[in-house]
């Protein structure tokens, strides 16, 4: 994987990339402290369009739990209770969820899309299954077996629970395998899910309008750090169990050609991690980063796997655009680098298969 070429947006600031419109050209950015500013900008590194979402009047999102383009507008998750639809800072539209929610998750990609007009989109915490958390196992099991999605009939309001995880995934084996955070990828024919820790990604076949269950892809990568599951109800002890490493983890699901790329950190095992100083502790997370980059798992578009273990170049944030020429867009992580740019640096990367 290497750069072949670079953007610099004319901002100061530190914005992730988090999307690509295909309608308009448009990449979406985000300021990852603050949540509710972002920008949109063009290949020529113009700005578009700059924003900031109020938290107080007739517009206001509350927390957001996730941001993406749907249908060519920016849209927010946010726990007021709606996907709602901005133009700039203006709303311009919105999609009620019709049942209650407990806006607890949040969700790296925002994940809606529509078959045969119904919307389907990321299933928010139901208040049933926040009932179980006087018992965390209880609770962190409830969610592994809840549907991944919902789907809505926006002329209704009917939803419906759909794409559980299968019955031989390993987080249904009764232990604690720590927080799902749902991300998936959608192709004409399939969706492809993964619960983001782990190696596990489930694909579902799209049947009239249904999602089916029809394979495990397991990402084959020796040097991937796999979490330490506990028995235990007490989901305090699976988290302290698992500081002693990082476990490897998805990052996303790209569409690239005629191939999947499966973006993942392989971890940092236990032998490997860096010593934690009292009071260091951004720079001992920043090790950590430095020392756990991405790389990419290729597979062909009957989901064979090509090849794992490809690295992006280093100093970068999550990639997940792919633009309409085919072309992997990524930000730069300031963060990560020794160089201070004059602005946003987006990297255009290309990726040969042998």
């Amino acid at each position: 994987m290497e750069i072949k070429d670079s953007v610099l947006v004319d901002f100061l600031g530190d914005y992730e990339l988090l999307d690509f419109d295909p309608l308009t050209d448009k990449y979406l950015l985000r300021n990852p402290q603050t949540y509710t500013n972002f920008l949109e900008v063009d290949l020529s590194g113009n700005i578009l369009t700059e924003a900031e979402l109020s938290m107080d009047g007739k517009d206001a999102v509350a927390d957001i739990l996730g941001m993406g383009y749907f249908k060519g507008d920016v849209t927010v998750f946010s726990s007021t209770g709606n996907f709602m639809m901005f133009d700039g800072s203006e709303k311009v539209g919105e999609l009620p969820l019709p049942k209650p929610y407990t806006p607890w998750m949040n969700f790296s990609k925002l994940g809606l899309f529509e078959i045969d007009g119904n919307v389907f989109y990321p299933n928010p915490l139901s208040e049933n299954v926040m009932s179980k958390d006087g018992n965390p196992g209880d609770f962190f099991r409830a969610i592994y077996r809840m549907p991944v999605l919902q789907r809505q009939n926006p002329e209704t309001g009917n939803t419906e629970g759909m794409m559980s995880m299968p019955t031989e995934s390993v987080w249904l084996d009764g232990k604690i395998h720590g927080m799902v955070f749902p991300l998936y990828t959608v192709s004409d024919t399939h969706v492809i899910y993964s619960p983001t820790f782990g190696n596990e990604l489930y694909v579902y076949q799209i049947e009239s309008g249904q999602l089916k269950y029809i394979r495990t892809l397991v990402v084959e990568d020796p040097g991937f750090v796999m979490d330490e599951p506990t028995d235990s109800d007490d989901t305090g002890e699976y988290f302290q169990k698992n500081l002693k490493h990082r476990p490897g983890q998805i990052g996303d699901i790209l569409i690239w050609k005629d191939y999947y790329l499966v973006v993942y950190k392989r971890g940092v095992s236990e032998l490997k991690m860096p010593t934690k100083i009292e009071g260091k502790d951004r720079e001992y997370y920043q090790q950590i980063e430095q020392m756990n980059p991405f790389y990419a798992a290729v597979y062909d578009k009957n989901l064979n796997l090509l090849a794992s273990g490809i690295p992006f170049p280093k100093s970068i944030r999550t990639p997940r655009v792919v633009n309409s020429d085919g072309e992997i867009v990524v930000s730069k992580d300031p963060n990560l680098s020794e160089i201070e740019d004059d602005g946003i640096v987006l990297y255009l990367l290309d990726l040969k298969i042998q």
